[in-house]
């Protein structure tokens, strides 16, 4: 589990104007201060990631009192000026995703996801920790140790992580732990974990390399480097690593088709973190979007509705609507988009698109009006 603010705040509540100071230093600037204190909340419920609006607005998911503007009293002007000295702000998601060093060494990121206009915020969870091991020492050193934090060895000695399933065992006063995963790549059950998981990886980069790169096995180093990039950059996503073997394969430059001096990548280059960014950052002529993207069938999208749809009314709607919008613009167009049955209104409600969103499918996709519903598009 990450060391976040609101947990240590938690633990030392009568602490706060110790903690207080020391988080506006850490900051900048007070306005800094606040936003830092609020993600933190919000990061200690959902530590991979979570979207928030800065101010209100006409979208259904927008719930009074829930913006950032409220919360911290902030207008967007100013939520932004003071979120910039601590993170970096990204205007969409491609950007994210494409971005060679994500954090650009600040504690936190945001992009702005135009499917479903949504800010989301991640946090850069190894930078933050080590600046609150650092924070959590200074506290330590302060008089009466023991008024301040009440049994630490028993409230802080454990932790588990919520993705794995795994528990912790404290080896200094404050754990450690980081978890790096992008939440932004889709993630499956088939992941690196054990001997078997970095046989497939082998496996799998044999099944698409020419036979002179082929390899019997890998070095421990070369092994526990593979491993983390798979998980920290693919979500331990054994089939995107798959999609990057065959770009790789199939690129004439990194098999040495093209190349005057005849260099040819291999597993250990591959292994090295800066070249495996700059695969996945589009280099060497490759298309990032063909390693992330995952083939989705309609199966697996009538499968998705039926597990997460509640209201029942809304999960009969959506399979009319992919059976007549096929895969492709149902993907594109509807997958992201939040849906509701009014019953006041007695009309299903597509919220929090954009302008654009409203025009093009108003224009295009004429068999809504074939849908045997009243549908009422709102934007944001």
């Amino acid at each position: 589990m990450d060391i976040t603010l609101s947990k240590l705040i938690k633990e030392s509540r009568q602490n706060f104007l110790i903690i207080s100071p020391i988080v506006k230093e850490i900051a900048g600037s007070e306005n800094s201060a606040k936003v830092i204190t609020r993600l933190e909340y919000w990061f200690s419920k959902y530590q991979d990631g979570f979207y928030k609006f800065i101010e209100q607005c006409d979208s259904a998911l927008c719930r009074a009192g829930d913006t950032w503007s409220e919360e911290i009293g902030l207008a967007r002007k100013a939520f932004n000026k003071a979120f910039e000295q601590i993170g970096v702000r990204y205007s969409s998601k491609t950007a994210y995703l494409h971005a060679e060093d994500k954090f650009q060494g600040k504690m936190y990121a945001s992009y702005y996801d135009r499917k479903t206009n949504r800010m989301y915020y991640v946090r850069n969870h190894a930078l933050v920790n080590e600046i609150f091991q650092k924070f959590m020492d200074r506290i330590l050193t302060k008089k009466d140790k023991s008024n301040k934090i009440k049994d630490s060895s028993s409230s802080l000695g454990r932790y588990s992580n919520d993705q794995k399933g795994q528990s912790f065992v404290r080896t200094s006063k404050f754990l450690k732990q980081i978890n790096t995963s992008n939440p932004h790549i889709p993630q499956k059950d088939n992941s690196v974990q054990t001997k078997d998981g970095v046989d497939e990886i082998i496996k799998i980069w044999n099944g698409f390399i020419p036979e002179q790169l082929q390899i019997a096995n890998i070095s421990t180093k070369t092994q526990n480097s593979l491993v983390s990039l798979i998980k920290n950059n693919l979500n331990n996503n054994l089939d995107l690593w798959k999609n990057m073997c065959r770009e790789i394969s199939s690129n004439d430059f990194l098999m040495g088709k093209s190349s005057k001096s005849g260099w040819k990548l291999d597993i250990n280059w591959l292994s090295n973190p800066a070249n495996f960014q700059k695969i996945l950052a589009g280099n060497y002529g490759i298309k990032p979007d063909n390693i992330t993207h995952v083939e989705v069938s309609e199966k697996d999208y009538l499968d998705k509705i039926a597990s997460q749809e509640a209201d029942q009314k809304v999960a009969d709607f959506r399979k009319k609507l992919l059976q007549f919008a096929k895969v492709p613009s149902y993907k594109s167009w509807f997958d992201t988009t939040h849906i509701s049955w009014q019953e006041r209104e007695g009309a299903f409600i597509f919220s929090s698109v954009s302008s654009f969103w409203k025009d093009y499918v108003e224009t295009n996709f004429k068999w809504l009006n074939d849908l045997g519903a009243n549908i009422e598009i709102r934007t944001c």
